[in-house]
Protein backbone atom coordinates (compact mmCIF):
# COMPACT_ATOMS: atom_id res chain seq x y z
CA UNK A 1 0.00 0.00 0.00
CA UNK A 2 1.44 3.46 -0.88
CA UNK A 3 2.67 5.48 2.07
CA UNK A 4 0.13 8.30 1.52
CA UNK A 5 -2.72 5.78 1.51
CA UNK A 6 -1.37 4.18 4.69
CA UNK A 7 -1.19 7.60 6.36
CA UNK A 8 -4.76 8.39 5.28
CA UNK A 9 -5.93 5.01 6.53
CA UNK A 10 -4.30 5.56 9.93
CA UNK A 11 -5.63 9.13 10.05
CA UNK A 12 -9.10 7.90 9.15
CA UNK A 13 -9.01 5.40 12.01
CA UNK A 14 -7.91 8.11 14.42
CA UNK A 15 -10.62 10.53 13.21
CA UNK A 16 -13.28 7.83 13.45
CA UNK A 17 -12.22 7.23 17.04
CA UNK A 18 -12.38 10.97 17.69
CA UNK A 19 -15.93 11.23 16.34
CA UNK A 20 -17.00 8.22 18.37
CA UNK A 21 -15.83 9.63 21.70
CA UNK A 22 -16.43 13.32 21.03
CA UNK A 23 -14.10 16.24 20.46
CA UNK A 24 -10.45 15.32 21.01
CA UNK A 25 -7.47 17.70 21.18
CA UNK A 26 -5.31 17.73 18.04
CA UNK A 27 -2.27 16.59 20.03
CA UNK A 28 -4.13 13.43 21.04
CA UNK A 29 -5.06 12.75 17.40
CA UNK A 30 -1.39 13.02 16.43
CA UNK A 31 -0.51 10.72 19.32
CA UNK A 32 -2.98 8.11 18.06
CA UNK A 33 -1.49 8.28 14.56
CA UNK A 34 2.06 7.84 15.87
CA UNK A 35 1.07 4.93 18.11
CA UNK A 36 -0.65 3.17 15.20
CA UNK A 37 2.37 3.73 12.93
CA UNK A 38 4.72 2.20 15.51
CA UNK A 39 2.83 -1.08 15.28
CA UNK A 40 3.44 -1.45 11.52
CA UNK A 41 6.74 -2.50 9.98
CA UNK A 42 7.94 -1.26 6.58
CA UNK A 43 5.90 -2.33 3.55
CA UNK A 44 8.48 -4.20 1.48
CA UNK A 45 6.40 -4.23 -1.72
CA UNK A 46 8.32 -1.15 -2.94
CA UNK A 47 11.76 -2.33 -1.95
CA UNK A 48 14.14 -4.94 -3.30
CA UNK A 49 16.62 -6.34 -0.80
CA UNK A 50 20.09 -6.53 -2.36
CA UNK A 51 22.10 -8.01 0.52
CA UNK A 52 21.66 -9.06 4.14
CA UNK A 53 23.77 -9.50 7.25
CA UNK A 54 22.83 -11.13 10.54
CA UNK A 55 23.68 -10.58 14.19
CA UNK A 56 22.20 -10.53 17.69
CA UNK A 57 20.96 -7.73 19.93
CA UNK A 58 23.56 -8.45 22.59
CA UNK A 59 27.27 -7.97 23.12
CA UNK A 60 27.87 -11.70 23.63
CA UNK A 61 26.17 -15.05 23.28
CA UNK A 62 25.55 -16.40 26.78
CA UNK A 63 24.86 -20.17 26.83
CA UNK A 64 21.77 -19.74 29.02
CA UNK A 65 20.68 -16.24 28.04
CA UNK A 66 17.86 -15.38 25.62
CA UNK A 67 18.80 -13.05 22.75
CA UNK A 68 17.03 -11.45 19.82
CA UNK A 69 18.31 -12.00 16.30
CA UNK A 70 18.81 -8.99 14.03
CA UNK A 71 18.80 -8.70 10.22
CA UNK A 72 20.52 -5.74 8.52
CA UNK A 73 19.62 -5.26 4.85
CA UNK A 74 20.61 -2.99 1.97
CA UNK A 75 17.51 -2.24 -0.11
CA UNK A 76 16.81 -0.44 -3.39
CA UNK A 77 13.53 1.17 -4.46
CA UNK A 78 11.93 -0.95 -7.20
CA UNK A 79 10.99 2.05 -9.38
CA UNK A 80 13.41 4.81 -8.34
CA UNK A 81 16.61 2.81 -8.59
CA UNK A 82 18.81 5.63 -7.30
CA UNK A 83 16.91 5.55 -4.02
CA UNK A 84 18.48 3.14 -1.54
CA UNK A 85 17.90 2.45 2.11
CA UNK A 86 19.50 0.51 4.95
CA UNK A 87 16.91 -1.42 6.91
CA UNK A 88 16.95 -3.63 9.98
CA UNK A 89 14.51 -5.70 11.99
CA UNK A 90 12.80 -4.10 14.98
CA UNK A 91 13.95 -4.38 18.59
CA UNK A 92 11.75 -6.20 21.10
CA UNK A 93 10.82 -3.77 23.87
CA UNK A 94 7.45 -5.00 25.12
CA UNK A 95 4.80 -2.29 24.98
CA UNK A 96 7.47 0.21 23.86
CA UNK A 97 8.33 -1.77 20.71
CA UNK A 98 8.61 0.53 17.69
CA UNK A 99 8.31 -1.21 14.30
CA UNK A 100 8.10 1.99 12.24
CA UNK A 101 10.72 2.02 9.48
CA UNK A 102 11.86 -1.53 10.36
CA UNK A 103 11.61 -4.89 8.59
CA UNK A 104 9.20 -7.40 10.08
CA UNK A 105 10.49 -10.83 11.07
CA UNK A 106 7.68 -12.34 9.01
CA UNK A 107 9.72 -11.48 5.89
CA UNK A 108 12.24 -14.24 6.69
CA UNK A 109 12.52 -17.98 7.17
CA UNK A 110 14.85 -18.74 10.09
CA UNK A 111 16.82 -21.82 11.06
CA UNK A 112 18.86 -22.23 14.24
CA UNK A 113 20.80 -24.83 16.21
CA UNK A 114 21.03 -25.70 19.90
CA UNK A 115 17.97 -23.83 21.06
CA UNK A 116 14.44 -22.63 20.34
CA UNK A 117 13.69 -19.69 18.03
CA UNK A 118 10.42 -17.73 17.90
CA UNK A 119 10.04 -16.62 14.24
CA UNK A 120 7.49 -13.95 15.17
CA UNK A 121 10.01 -11.78 17.02
CA UNK A 122 13.42 -13.39 16.46
CA UNK A 123 13.87 -14.31 20.14
CA UNK A 124 16.21 -17.26 20.67
CA UNK A 125 16.32 -19.36 23.84
CA UNK A 126 19.46 -21.54 24.09
CA UNK A 127 19.29 -25.15 25.24
CA UNK A 128 20.06 -24.88 29.00
CA UNK A 129 22.23 -28.03 28.80
CA UNK A 130 25.67 -26.43 28.41
CA UNK A 131 27.24 -29.70 27.24
CA UNK A 132 24.78 -29.79 24.33
CA UNK A 133 25.88 -26.37 23.05
CA UNK A 134 29.68 -26.68 23.17
CA UNK A 135 29.89 -26.39 19.36
CA UNK A 136 28.19 -22.99 19.43
CA UNK A 137 25.05 -21.57 17.84
CA UNK A 138 24.34 -21.26 14.11
CA UNK A 139 21.63 -19.06 12.60
CA UNK A 140 20.39 -18.61 9.03
CA UNK A 141 17.74 -16.30 7.55
CA UNK A 142 16.25 -16.57 4.05
CA UNK A 143 14.34 -13.67 2.50
CA UNK A 144 10.90 -14.96 1.49
CA UNK A 145 10.41 -12.51 -1.40
CA UNK A 146 13.58 -13.50 -3.27
CA UNK A 147 14.70 -17.13 -3.21
CA UNK A 148 17.81 -16.24 -5.25
CA UNK A 149 19.13 -13.80 -2.65
CA UNK A 150 22.01 -15.23 -0.64
CA UNK A 151 20.80 -16.08 2.89
CA UNK A 152 22.25 -14.27 5.88
CA UNK A 153 24.00 -16.48 8.40
CA UNK A 154 26.13 -16.23 11.51
CA UNK A 155 27.81 -18.74 13.83
CA UNK A 156 28.47 -17.67 17.41
CA UNK A 157 30.63 -19.27 20.08
CA UNK A 158 29.21 -19.48 23.62
CA UNK A 159 30.70 -16.92 26.00
CA UNK A 160 31.43 -18.70 29.28
CA UNK A 161 32.40 -15.45 30.96
CA UNK A 162 28.68 -14.82 31.52
CA UNK A 163 28.74 -17.02 34.64
CA UNK A 164 30.81 -16.98 37.82
CA UNK A 165 28.62 -19.08 40.15
CA UNK A 166 27.42 -22.69 40.38
CA UNK A 167 24.94 -24.18 42.83
CA UNK A 168 22.00 -22.12 43.99
CA UNK A 169 19.84 -20.94 46.91
CA UNK A 170 17.25 -22.71 48.98
CA UNK A 171 13.56 -22.26 48.28
CA UNK A 172 11.97 -18.88 48.97
CA UNK A 173 9.72 -18.54 52.01
CA UNK A 174 5.96 -18.38 51.62
CA UNK A 175 4.13 -15.05 51.43
CA UNK A 176 2.45 -13.95 54.66
CA UNK A 177 -1.32 -14.06 55.13
CA UNK A 178 -3.26 -10.86 54.33
CA UNK A 179 -4.62 -8.81 57.22
CA UNK A 180 -8.30 -8.83 58.17
CA UNK A 181 -10.37 -5.89 56.89
CA UNK A 182 -11.51 -3.30 59.45
CA UNK A 183 -15.12 -3.19 60.65
CA UNK A 184 -17.53 -0.78 58.96
CA UNK A 185 -18.37 2.42 60.79
CA UNK A 186 -21.89 3.02 62.14
CA UNK A 187 -24.43 4.79 59.95
CA UNK A 188 -25.14 8.43 60.71
CA UNK A 189 -28.59 9.61 61.82
CA UNK A 190 -31.03 10.73 59.16
CA UNK A 191 -31.53 14.45 58.78
CA UNK A 192 -34.81 16.09 59.79
CA UNK A 193 -36.76 18.96 58.25
CA UNK A 194 -34.72 21.56 60.13
CA UNK A 195 -31.44 19.74 60.84
CA UNK A 196 -28.86 17.91 58.70
CA UNK A 197 -28.05 14.26 59.17
CA UNK A 198 -25.11 13.34 61.40
CA UNK A 199 -21.84 11.92 60.11
CA UNK A 200 -21.32 8.19 59.98
CA UNK A 201 -18.92 6.58 62.43
CA UNK A 202 -15.31 5.83 61.55
CA UNK A 203 -14.44 2.39 60.24
CA UNK A 204 -12.55 0.06 62.55
CA UNK A 205 -8.78 -0.41 62.15
CA UNK A 206 -7.61 -2.97 59.62
CA UNK A 207 -5.85 -6.09 60.81
CA UNK A 208 -2.08 -6.49 60.51
CA UNK A 209 -0.71 -8.63 57.70
CA UNK A 210 1.06 -11.87 58.53
CA UNK A 211 4.84 -12.14 58.35
CA UNK A 212 6.45 -13.80 55.38
CA UNK A 213 7.76 -17.31 55.93
CA UNK A 214 11.43 -18.08 56.45
CA UNK A 215 13.46 -19.10 53.45
CA UNK A 216 14.52 -22.74 53.29
CA UNK A 217 18.00 -23.75 54.33
CA UNK A 218 20.64 -23.80 51.64
CA UNK A 219 20.78 -26.95 49.48
CA UNK A 220 23.09 -29.83 50.30
CA UNK A 221 25.44 -30.11 47.35
CA UNK A 222 28.80 -31.53 46.35
CA UNK A 223 30.81 -29.90 43.56
CA UNK A 224 33.52 -31.43 41.37
CA UNK A 225 35.73 -29.34 39.08
CA UNK A 226 38.07 -30.24 36.25
CA UNK A 227 39.67 -28.69 33.17
CA UNK A 228 38.15 -29.72 29.82
CA UNK A 229 38.58 -29.05 26.12
CA UNK A 230 35.66 -28.39 23.76
CA UNK A 231 35.46 -28.00 19.97
CA UNK A 232 35.84 -24.21 20.35
CA UNK A 233 38.00 -23.80 23.48
CA UNK A 234 41.19 -25.53 24.59
CA UNK A 235 40.76 -24.78 28.30
CA UNK A 236 37.51 -24.46 30.24
CA UNK A 237 36.58 -25.30 33.81
CA UNK A 238 33.75 -27.82 34.09
CA UNK A 239 31.89 -27.89 37.41
CA UNK A 240 29.47 -30.72 38.23
CA UNK A 241 27.07 -30.08 41.11
CA UNK A 242 25.23 -33.03 42.68
CA UNK A 243 22.84 -33.41 45.61
CA UNK A 244 19.78 -31.21 46.03
CA UNK A 245 20.81 -29.47 42.78
CA UNK A 246 21.99 -31.38 39.71
CA UNK A 247 23.87 -29.32 37.13
CA UNK A 248 26.95 -29.19 34.93
CA UNK A 249 28.36 -25.78 34.00
CA UNK A 250 31.33 -24.54 31.98
CA UNK A 251 33.36 -21.51 33.04
CA UNK A 252 36.08 -19.23 31.73
CA UNK A 253 39.25 -20.29 33.64
CA UNK A 254 40.49 -16.69 33.77
CA UNK A 255 37.87 -15.59 36.30
CA UNK A 256 36.99 -16.78 39.82
CA UNK A 257 34.21 -19.30 40.37
CA UNK A 258 31.88 -19.34 43.38
CA UNK A 259 30.11 -22.48 44.62
CA UNK A 260 26.91 -21.26 46.29
CA UNK A 261 24.53 -23.05 48.67
CA UNK A 262 22.98 -20.11 50.52
CA UNK A 263 19.63 -20.14 52.26
CA UNK A 264 16.52 -19.06 50.41
CA UNK A 265 15.11 -15.55 50.64
CA UNK A 266 12.38 -14.91 53.19
CA UNK A 267 8.84 -14.65 51.88
CA UNK A 268 7.16 -11.29 51.38
CA UNK A 269 4.87 -10.05 54.13
CA UNK A 270 1.14 -10.25 53.52
CA UNK A 271 -0.98 -7.30 52.45
CA UNK A 272 -2.52 -5.27 55.23
CA UNK A 273 -6.28 -5.35 55.62
CA UNK A 274 -8.48 -2.60 54.18
CA UNK A 275 -9.77 0.00 56.57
Amino acid sequence: MPRNRLALRVLGTALATTLAVGVMPSCMVVQLIVQAAKKRSTNMDKWEVKSMKMGIRAERMCPRGAVQLAIFADAQHKKRHKKTKQLETWVEAGEETNKMGKIGFEEFVFTSTNGTLDPANGMFEPNPDMLATVDGFAFTAKYKRNAKLEPASVRLAPDYGCFTEAGGPGARGETGEPGEPGEEGEDGDNGGEESPGSSGGNGGPAGNAGNGGNGDAGPNIVAYATVVKTPLFDHLVAVQVTGDIEDIMLFDPKQPITISARGGDGGAGGRGGEG
